[in-house]
């Protein structure tokens, strides 16, 4: 199923607050134009807009975790959802490489990303169990890393969302650079509590305070959304692979990347052809209608020949043909 199809759009499942988000302007961003969007007006959407288009104009830290830890609450379809309804809401073509699960990967693509000009969103999945920022680990160098990207989300403008089993597994440095933790229900399955995460004054504990009491979120995973299944085959990857780091699982494809491939489609070939037929797979962004290589276009047409991380290294080629479009 095409991205195109699917709903962006929020469900407020609590009680509202006409009134906790009277510093938030509609002119910052635009309504999602199907379905239900009012996670717009609730109060963690109007602190988290204003901590990105307002004053500060800094980036925001975001953590998904799950009532007692649960499995299968949603966690990762919330966090591609709020990616998604994100990246529209900034104008900001989202790709699969904003997605990991290696804080490694993560800090790569965090330097690659805009500057102050253009917000961007970058989502690092089950961040504790596949070796990033765990409390255990906590002189890690990616444990470092992360501190210190965090630190200067200010000067990117990135929105980090990270997922996690529970709250308490993460590194306490982590914890307190955070901005926000949505806490997914484990009954129902589908909607997440937000708290704003602050810090105490004298002895910097952590702790957090309650924002709205309900929003619920697309189930991604049932709309086959690309990024949702982009995230589900690096997970089945670093089951099968022989260590449950993935940092290290990076590291092994990265080298794998740089050996010549003996079968399999050529990527070069495909990147010829949308080349050379590049008005079929251009499309313009709604939220600020610039005309860019749609990957999910290509991943449409190539759904038998290679996968979304593929066709993601497909448009980069393109790009790189400094193709008109």
């Amino acid at each position: 199923m095409s991205d195109a199809t699917e709903s962006l759009a929020f469900v407020e499942g609590g009680e509202h607050h006409p009134g906790s988000v009277s510093f938030h302007s509609d002119r910052y961003i635009p309504p999602e134009p199907d379905g239900d969007d009012s996670v717009r007006y609730s109060a963690f959407w109007g602190y988290l807009i204003d901590d990105i288009k307002g004053a500060r104009q800094g980036g925001a830290k975001i953590v998904i975790d799950a009532e007692n830890s649960a499995l299968g609450s949603g966690k990762t379809s919330a966090a591609v959802a709020l990616a998604r309804r994100l990246a529209s809401a900034f104008g900001y073509e989202l790709s699969v490489d904003d997605l990991t699960l290696s804080g490694g990967e993560y800090i790569r693509r965090y330097r690659e990303h805009p500057g102050k000009e253009q917000p961007s969103v970058l989502l690092l999945d089950e961040a504790v169990g596949a070796g990033a920022g765990d409390a255990r680990r906590s002189m890690a160098q990616s444990n470092l890393d992360l501190a210190a990207a965090w630190q200067t989300a200010r000067v990117k403008r990135v929105v980090t969302i990270v997922t996690v089993a529970h709250w308490g597994d993460m590194d306490s440095r982590l914890q307190r650079l955070s901005d926000y933790r949505l806490r997914c229900s484990e009954k129902p399955v589908g909607s997440f509590r937000p708290y704003k995460v602050q810090t105490d004054f004298s002895s910097g504990n952590v702790r957090t305070r309650k924002l709205d009491d309900s929003i619920r979120f697309p189930d991604t995973a049932s709309q086959g959304c690309r990024f949702y299944e982009a995230l589900d085959e690096m997970k089945s990857e670093l089951l099968d692979a022989s260590t449950w780091d993935a940092d290290d699982l990076q590291e092994d494809e990265d080298s794998e990347d740089n050996e010549p491939e003996d079968e399999g489609p050529s990527l070069k070939a495909i990147a010829d052809e949308v080349a050379e037929n590049i008005d079929e797979y251009t499309s313009i962004h709604g939220g600020n209608g610039t005309e860019y290589v749609d990957e999910e276009l290509i991943a449409i047409d190539y759904a038998d020949e290679i996968s979304g991380r593929d066709a993601t290294k497909v448009k980069k080629l393109v790009e790189r043909m400094e193709v008109a479009v």
